[in-house]
């Protein structure tokens, strides 16, 4: 069940734990009043939001961007892109799992310059 906090319009999630409601901060905000946005339109906003942190989450799991040193100037842009740029290709070559690919592509350097050159 969704409900939206009308004074900053956070979205709030509210699931069932055995039999007692648990109410989980889903860190989503949405532009609409309670009343402007029905049930469709505040699940997409959700769906959207996790969808955003599924994708920091591979960033920081597989390619540890959390624990990064590089701090100054434009270099963590340019490192956040580099990462982006490793999970687009992968993705592009259907790989589910970001880890594998990256295990793969860092055993087959031949094969991840391929991958670059070529697109495919």
């Amino acid at each position: 069940m969704l409900f939206l906090e009308a004074s900053s319009q956070k979205i709030f999630l509210v699931r069932r734990v055995g039999c007692r409601p648990e109410w989980v901060n889903s860190g989503a905000r949405s532009p609409h009043r309670e009343a402007q946005a029905g049930p469709a339109r505040l699940a997409r906003i959700v769906r959207g939001h996790w969808r955003i942190e599924a994708h920091h989450h591979v960033r920081d799991l597989t390619f540890a961007e959390d624990a990064s040193r590089v701090r100054t100037g434009t270099a963590p842009r340019a490192m956040a892109s580099f990462r982006d740029l490793a999970i687009g290709l992968a993705r592009s070559m259907d790989w589910a799992n970001m880890a594998a690919a990256t295990d793969y592509y860092r055993s087959h350097p031949d094969h991840a310059l391929d991958l670059i050159a070529t697109g495919s």
